[in-house]
């Protein structure tokens, strides 16, 4: 038993090959970013028509959008991760007849982020048409994963159990700038700096034996000043149709790495060394088409591309280099539809479709919804969005740890449903 789980713990500290390239892709992070609930309603399109701050997270040129004022923004964000994991289940004809779900987490994350945007109100024409600072989440890695172990015979005692906690998140701190090149082209630029620490538990806590809890844990302390820039352009066709594009610039995260084992009544031994986690080149080409017709619609259409391939994970250890990569292309595609009612009242939908860079053949779509209501010096919008995937994967605490044996069905079926919910409050001052 402290053969096989030792093995386990080597597996965790080098390649991390069950946890670290799940569909939760930690540590490398997988991107949902929605600066507010219009651009979660949206399903993140809609950058060349959104003002405020949350253009520093998009396009940067949009910042330009708007009266001349100063504006306030927060973001109340909140991420529901509702997990199945089972496996599944054969007749004497080797039919599966059944998805034995043996673990189900439903867990929430919740955040904010904000920040302001200044335009001055200059007479006649001046290239500088806004300002901005902002606090936005980069990549949210929270997750929180439990499994209970019982023995397959009646009465199904219960041996242990199982769990895994990721901590932290990588907060983006930005600053940005719009300048029209004529009076009605603009481009912008934004300079961020990253901040945030990563952690991982992965534990086994045996009922028997006393209560014998074994595993280990992941520390990321970042050792760098991560920086990330982008830039952008915004032109307006004429009153209805406008086109854009934003170029989010490559960055790399380095970080002080420790991995600690534990184990009752063992020597404890931390492995320590250092990591870097590479991120890609990403262009975004943008469409917005408003309608004539007395209520305003707004078409948004997005086209979003990340070079995934280019990039990779290096860890070294006592001289010894670990790298992973091969990773894949990333693309989404993005639409939204926008009505602002007679009465004020925006309505808005949006879908997203996407690749995924550790598997190019699995896919994300994302289906979001929203509505607001505003007035002269204030405005309020909520929105939510749900995405759901199925994927095949290997249990993440094999039975062999307990004594058992699945050879017959050793890979999982996995069913994640992820519900995003925003809050905005948007306050005007002249």
């Amino acid at each position: 038993m402290k053969l096989v789980f030792r093995a386990y713990l080597i597996g965790l500290m080098l390649a991390a090959s069950v946890l670290a390239q799940n569909f939760l892709s930690y540590p490398n992070g997988e991107y949902w970013r929605f600066p507010n609930a219009r651009s979660l309603a949206l399903a993140g399109a809609g950058s060349l028509s959104l003002q405020g701050v949350g253009a520093l997270v998009y396009n940067p040129a949009a910042l330009a959008n708007g009266r001349a004022r100063l504006e306030g923004e927060i973001s109340l964000t909140g991420r529901k991760l509702e997990e199945r994991r089972g496996f599944p289940v054969f007749n004497r004809i080797d039919d599966v007849v059944q998805n034995g779900v043996y673990a189900i987490n439903n867990n929430w994350f919740g955040n904010f982020q904000g920040g302001v945007v200044f335009r001055p109100a200059w007479k006649g024409f001046r290239p500088l048409k806004a300002i901005s600072v902002g606090r936005f989440t980069e990549l949210d890695q929270d997750y929180d994963y439990e499994e209970e172990v019982r023995e397959n015979i009646f009465g199904d005692s219960l041996i242990a159990f199982n769990r895994i906690v990721q901590d932290g998140r990588l907060s983006r701190y930005g600053i940005g700038v719009a300048v029209a090149v004529t009076k009605n082209v603009f481009l912008g630029a934004q300079l961020g700096v990253l901040s945030g620490d990563l952690s991982r538990d992965s534990t086994i806590a045996f009922v028997r034996r006393g209560g014998d809890v074994r595993g280990g844990r992941e520390e990321r302390k970042l050792d760098n000043t991560p920086l990330v820039a982008s830039f952008g352009l915004l032109a307006r066709i004429n009153s209805r149709l406008a086109v854009g594009s934003y170029l989010k610039l490559p960055y790399s995260l380095k970080y002080n790495y420790r991995f600690a084992a534990i184990c009752n009544g063992c020597l404890p031994r931390d492995v320590v060394g250092r990591e870097t986690l590479e991120y890609p080149l990403e262009w975004t080409l943008s469409a917005e088409y408003q309608a004539r017709q007395a209520l305003q619609a707004r078409l948004s259409v997005e086209f979003n591309y990340q070079w995934w391939s280019k990039v990779a994970w290096r860890r070294t250890i006592n001289g010894n280099q670990f790298t992973w990569g091969n990773y894949d292309d990333v693309f989404s595609v993005r639409v939204g539809v926008e009505h602002i009612f007679y009465n004020r009242i925006p309505f808005q939908v949006g879908l997203q479709y996407r690749s995924f860079f550790q598997r190019k053949q699995t896919t994300r779509t994302l289906i979001s919804a929203g509505t607001g209501f505003m007035n002269r010096w204030w405005r309020v919008d909520v929105a939510g969005g749900v995405s759901r995937l199925n994927y095949r994967f290997p249990d993440l605490f094999p039975d062999t740890l307990f004594g058992g044996n699945r050879n017959n069905s050793p890979i999982d079926t996995v069913q994640e449903t992820y519900f995003f919910g925003l809050a905005t409050v948007r306050f005007f001052v002249k």
